[in-house]
């Protein structure tokens, strides 16, 4: 599903307003990155970044994904760079039109 820049906007003001699950909380500094990214394994979400540490990425989708899913990311910058990242998800939060996850960077397998 694709979703228009307002409703991306939307989804990332809820997921801003959910907290991460303490246990899930890591000692790395995050930064707000705003980009796209697309779940391209499991295929069929999509949404944005919310920050980024060293150890994973906080995104907000339009569907959630199960904690313990492996899952390959593609994450496109505003300014058109583009990454795959190998991701295993930590936590979720279901939101009313999508979901919140907290994501770890894996090796690929």
């Amino acid at each position: 599903m694709v979703r228009t820049t307002e409703a991306l906007d939307s989804l990332a003001l809820a997921a801003e307003t959910v907290e991460e699950p303490l246990d899930a909380r890591r000692a790395s500094v995050r930064f707000p990155v705003h980009a796209e990214v697309e779940v391209v394994e499991p295929a069929g979400a999509s949404g944005i970044t919310i920050n980024v540490s060293g150890g994973g990425l906080r995104i907000a989708l339009d569907r959630t994904v199960a904690v313990g899913e492996h899952c390959v990311l593609r994450v496109r910058t505003a300014d058109g760079a583009e990454a795959l990242e190998h991701v295993r998800v930590v936590w979720a939060r279901e939101l009313s039109d999508g979901a919140v996850l907290g994501v770890e960077f894996v090796a690929p397998s």
